[in-house]
């Protein structure tokens, strides 16, 4: 067989145009907001991306200098670990009251769902990985503490993570359908192992049946706020026949549609509690969820937790 990219860059271009590149980051990672310096002259950012399965890899060449902040992480954001690798140029991030300056070369981990910053200087190249949680395993936890600060980048294993990847950064399109798994594999247990302080050898690698049901459940977790989501759309985006996605989720003790309807309902009262000053109508965090009918919606939440939405949000009010 050639080689045949399975994953290719879906999105990449040059923005001169602050605006522009505020709502295209936008539409790819939600909650996420742009601060430019107008003074500072004309706006320049290059940017492209590349997915191994759900692993997101995306480049930006910060020409200009930027401040990309998410201060409320929004419920549309998949579930992730980031692992932001600065090739060029010093940067600032910071997350849970913690900052720090960290020069080219430096690792730092981030929760996609607490907020957090990035301050790029000029001419900073930053390599970000998106590794959706749900691929690690829900049972592995951050200590607040790890969260911006820096995995460094003289340890050995620290090292080790990044030169993997961005090898596998560099040669993604010399990637075959045989590789990959190997690749997200080993991609999973070093930064496991970094990361978390969990050693993951060969002995404790996931199952390949493991790996696929970790990966259709990512994808259903990304596509909640779709209401057209179903069995079908599922398994043409995991490379997977129907039947095989029953399988999976019968084996979870779960069906595809059971599974949707409580990924959502929890979706929704993550969101009744994060926002008690109703910010967003109930109507609203309803569709924002992937529900169609807010009728349905309110006798689903109150099968499930008891109470009716609003009676949840006055709860969790301060």
């Amino acid at each position: 067989m050639g080689i045949r990219n399975m994953a290719t860059e879906s999105s990449r271009g040059e923005w001169r145009d602050a605006s522009q590149w505020q709502r295209f980051l936008g539409r790819l990672y939600p909650g996420v907001s742009i601060a430019t310096d107008p003074a500072a002259g004309p706006f320049r950012a290059r940017y492209r991306n590349w997915s191994l399965d759900h692993i997101e890899f995306a480049e930006i060449r910060a020409i200009s200098a930027q401040r990309l902040a998410v201060t409320q992480p929004s419920p549309q954001a998949p579930e992730s670990w980031y692992l932001p690798l600065q090739l060029r140029g010093d940067f600032r991030v910071g997350q849970c009251d913690q900052e720090l300056r960290a020069p080219a070369g430096q690792l730092v981990i981030l929760d996609s769902e607490m907020p957090h910053w990035r301050s790029l200087e000029p001419g900073s190249w930053l390599l970000n990985v998106r590794i959706p949680k749900a691929l690690l395993g829900r049972r592995h936890a951050v200590l607040r503490s790890r969260l911006a600060s820096p995995l460094c980048a003289d340890d050995g294993q620290a090292r080790i993570v990044r030169d993997f990847v961005l090898s596998v950064w560099r040669q993604r399109h010399a990637i075959t359908d045989g590789q990959r798994a190997a690749l997200v594999d080993a991609l999973l247990s070093l930064t496991g192992g970094l990361v978390f302080g969990v050693a993951e050898g060969v002995g404790t690698t996931p199952r390949r049946s493991e790996l696929r049901r970790l990966r259709l459940l990512d994808c259903i977790e990304s596509h909640l706020a779709d209401p057209l989501l179903d069995v079908a759309f599922a398994a043409a985006a995991c490379g997977m026949s129907t039947r095989y996605v029953h399988r999976l989720m019968s084996a979870s003790g779960s069906s595809f549609s059971r599974h949707v309807r409580d990924a959502r309902l929890q979706r929704a009262c993550r969101a009744l509690e994060s926002d008690p000053d109703a910010h967003r109508t109930i109507t609203r965090i309803a569709l924002d969820c992937g529900f169609t009918d807010p009728a349905h919606f309110s006798s689903a939440f109150r099968r499930r937790y008891g109470q009716t939405p609003s009676a949840w949000r006055r709860r969790h009010s301060p």
